[in-house]
């Protein structure tokens, strides 16, 4: 006899994709967040990685949103960057879903404005 289909056992995986992507987004805006705390502080992640007692390599996997941070080593992050934890957390949950794009469009947009200029630096050569 085959199962019978409830209307709860076809709304879980859409609950369980949209609380995957709303995961994704913050640790995505994360990663974005405290890279940009980091080169405020004017930290290289070598500088960095003493003072979290873990590898640079771990701080870039972090940045490139290939690894997540836990608990712990969000607070740990924090302290290192002398930010308190619950002011990040709570200016992280304040950003726009799409503030991992915006900051990656602005990246591109100087990156061709600093291109035209050097292109314009040879023309006029």
């Amino acid at each position: 006899m085959p199962a019978k289909v409830t209307s709860e056992s076809v709304q879980k995986p859409k609950r369980i994709y949209k609380l995957k992507l709303a995961a994704e987004i913050i640790n995505r805006n994360t990663a974005v967040y405290f890279k940009a705390l980091r080169n405020n502080a004017g930290l290289t992640m070598r500088e960095l990685a003493p003072k979290l007692g873990i590898p640079h390599s771990m701080i870039s996997k972090f940045e490139k949103h290939q690894r997540t941070l836990k608990f712990g080593e969000f607070h740990q992050y924090c302290v290192a960057l002398g930010k308190d934890p619950d002011a990040v957390f709570a200016a992280i949950n304040a950003l726009p879903d799409d503030y991992c794009d915006m900051i990656a469009a602005q990246k591109a947009e100087a990156k061709a404005k600093a291109k035209a200029a050097q292109t314009k630096k040879k023309v006029v050569k």
